[in-house]
This record gives structure tokens, sequence and C-alpha cells, in this order.
């Protein structure tokens, strides 16, 4: 999945994202490759969606969602 946000095909990375069973692992590469690709603020919405799910956080999901708080 993390191919596809860097490559900016952002609306497939979704699809595929929102048709998997998620973890930590998938919320953060979603969140980091938001962010990358100047989608800030979906970005922080995406953070916020993994909270509401009750998910651990851990630094690898800090570090990918604070340079988007920055932005």
């Amino acid at each position: 999945m993390g191919g596809l946000l860097a490559s900016g095909m952002i609306n497939d990375a979704q699809k595929l994202f929102q048709g998997m069973e998620k973890d930590s692992v998938s919320w953060t590469a979603m969140i980091k490759g938001l962010a990358q690709n100047g989608l800030e603020k979906a970005a922080v919405e995406f953070f916020r969606e993994m909270k509401e799910e009750g998910l651990t956080m851990d630094q690898f999901t800090f570090g990918s969602v604070l340079p988007a708080c920055g932005d």
C-alpha cells in the first residue's frame, strides 16, 4: 500500500484500505502517505478515525501525523 501512496495514487490506496482488514500498520501507512502527498487535513482525519477505532498508536503513528499538524 505504501507504494500506491508514494506514486500519488491516493484514490486507489483509499479504496484498497476500505476493503481490507485494518491494523495499526495499515492506518499508519495511510496517514503517512496522505501527509507526504500534501493531504494534511485528510491525514489528521485518518488519525482521528484510528483513535476512534481504539487502535494502539505508537511512535511511528505519531511520527507520521506530526508533519501534517505542522503544515
